[in-house]
């Protein structure tokens, strides 16, 4: 008399893995100093950036070199935001190597802003 309700199908990728959700964190995490949250512990810069693709992003769970050199944020299915010690053309040619796609056609690498009414990091 009654249909059951079919259940969402998980679309999985082809090792299995379920899509990640928006805002999860992959990656090194990046150990900040205590009073300074734009400095690592060494001292280092730490840059926020975003990573934009033309199309839909690649996924980055199965890259080391990726995943070791920034901490990344998924931000949709075009963008990641990224918080790593390298500058931005150091991000570029690592991505354009491991995916084999070119720069300012296939993908971005930009600096994110803060706000012009909150004050800004002292270095």
């Amino acid at each position: 008399m009654f249909k059951k309700k079919k259940e969402p199908e998980i679309l999985d990728d082809i090792w299995g893995r379920a899509p990640m959700e928006l805002y999860e964190k992959l990656g090194t995490p990046i150990q900040r100093a205590e009073n300074k949250f734009k400095l690592t512990v060494d001292g280092k810069l730490i840059h926020d950036y975003f990573v934009g693709f033309s199309s839909a992003k690649p996924d980055i769970r199965g890259h080391r070199d990726l995943l070791q050199s920034a901490e990344w944020i998924n931000y949709g299915t075009k963008l990641y935001r990224i918080n790593t010690v390298y500058v931005s053309n150091e991000i570029e040619k690592l991505v354009a190597e491991e995916f084999d796609i070119k720069i300012g056609e296939d993908f971005f690498v930009s600096n994110t802003f803060f706000d012009p009414r909150f004050p800004h990091f002292s270095f």
